[in-house]
């Protein structure tokens, strides 16, 4: 594999692990009595940037490598539903995190003071944190069992 090829590998599990952490910081922020706004708002940028960047590094690896070179490795190898169950999964519900992730960096920064003082505002952006963060551990986990396919 070339040097390229592993740079974008290496940034996109490492970039989306920095926005997975990210997301549960704000998730946890979220949960405090006293809301630490400027945190949760840069916690919030960091997490949206790096889904963007992890988006555009496994993109580029996926467009140029995965599907020529990997995929028909483990569709012929041991886990062939890793691929079909995994991949398409991770391919299909990643799209989403970016967009979730934004939804959520806008609110904190536009009802930031309405948030900290108004539970029906905190409930539902509770909620958007809870399930981005779900959402980007099964990303991870699928990342994982895909890689493990490739062996």
């Amino acid at each position: 594999m070339s040097d390229i090829f592993v740079i974008m590998l290496v940034g996109h599990v490492l970039i989306g692990i920095v926005g997975l952490i990210a997301s549960y910081a704000v998730l946890m922020g979220l949960l405090k009595k006293k809301l630490p706004l400027t945190f949760l708002r840069v916690s919030a940028i960091i997490a949206f940037l790096s889904y963007l960047s992890s988006w555009g590094m496994g993109g580029y690896y996926y467009v140029l490598r995965y599907g020529s070179e990997v995929k028909p490795i483990i569709k012929s190898g041991d886990y062939p539903w890793a691929h079909a169950l995994f991949m398409e999964g991770k391919e299909h519900i990643f799209l989403f995190i970016p967009v979730l992730t934004f939804i959520i960096m806008i609110l904190l920064w536009f009802l930031g003071d309405r948030i900290a003082t108004e539970k029906r505002f905190r409930r539902p952006i509770i909620l958007l944190a809870l399930l981005t963060t779900t959402l980007a551990i099964f990303i991870t986990a699928a990342g994982i069992v895909i890689s493990g396919a490739a062996q």
